[in-house]
């Protein structure tokens, strides 16, 4: 899964996820639309399992985030999947009529 969290209590939250579960995250430059707030945006790319554990982090340091859910068709690279690569296939070879 991937999380969007937002929260003004983006550093707190950053902290208890990479201690607590172990889990990398990203912080992205963001503002609001509609307030003009700067901030940042947390992002959490975890396992189905851990969804639960983020949920309690969250809701422990700020239970007003926002926080979006979305499941992803593959991860790739430390702590997820290995790259998966197939062998290149032969060109075509083309004719050229007319």
């Amino acid at each position: 899964i991937q999380m969007f969290i937002f929260s003004k209590h983006y550093d707190d939250i950053t902290k208890r996820l990479t201690k607590e579960i172990n889990r990398g995250v990203t912080l992205v430059h963001s503002q609001g639309g509609y307030t003009r707030e700067e901030g940042k945006l947390i992002v959490v790319v975890a396992r189905k399992y851990d969804m639960s554990s983020v949920y309690h982090i969250v809701r422990d340091v700020d239970p007003n985030a926002f926080i979006t859910v979305a499941n992803v068709m593959g991860v790739y690279g430390k702590g997820f999947d290995e790259y998966k690569s197939k062998p290149k296939s032969k060109p075509r070879k083309t004719i050229n009529i007319g």
